[in-house]
């Protein structure tokens, strides 16, 4: 005779079905983690480069903050560093520059509403690092220069037909300066849509 047997005796097991699984989700799991090692190890020494929060939020009480001063020009009294005339040139580039463009290009890109941000030189490093964090916040509409006019002040910049000129970086004078942009970014007669 015969013997039954039951059904459950031949049953297949699933033991195998879900190691896969968990092997490729240890995979991903992994790589993450090689990943975020490698972002930590590249960023690691990289200062974090924002600015802070403005002190103050009114041009006028923010340059005399900073003990600056802001001008109106025109083409007949037009700043040291010119900030009105007539443009001769192709404009400059927005950009931190090294070396001073021409000043009839500086003076095309303010035509254009770019904003130009003059220092005499020397500038210590950490000046020139918050110069180029200015430039970067508006990095389409800021220009950062060595001035090659022999301005009197340390720090200037200039919109169309406005200047303000600070005797040294600080803090204060970061203010002022962000506040001037803000006011005076696309204010120039050659400016498009």
């Amino acid at each position: 005779m015969r013997r039954r047997e039951s059904p459950s005796m031949h049953r297949p097991t699933n033991r195998t079905s879900s190691w896969p699984l968990a092997r490729f989700a240890i995979g991903w799991l992994v790589a993450g983690l090689v990943v975020a090692a490698a972002m930590i190890g590249a960023l690691r020494g990289i200062r974090d480069r924002t600015l802070p929060p403005l002190q103050r939020t009114e041009l006028s009480v923010a340059a005399r903050a900073a003990g600056c001063r802001v001008e109106r020009t025109d083409d007949e009294r037009p700043g040291n560093p010119p900030s009105s005339g007539i443009a001769v040139a192709a404009p400059a580039q927005p950009g931190v520059y090294a070396h001073s463009p021409s000043g009839g290009r500086l003076l095309a890109a303010v035509r254009k509403g770019v904003i130009v941000i003059h220092y005499r030189q020397p500038l210590s490093d950490d000046d020139l690092e918050e110069l180029r964090t200015l430039q970067e916040v508006v990095p389409v509409g800021t220009i950062v220069t060595p001035n090659a006019t022999r301005m009197q002040p340390g720090i200037a910049a200039v919109g169309w037909r406005r200047l303000l000129s600070c005797r040294r970086l600080s803090d204060a004078t970061v203010d002022a300066i962000r506040l001037f942009r803000a006011r005076n970014l696309g204010r120039g007669p050659d400016s498009h849509p």
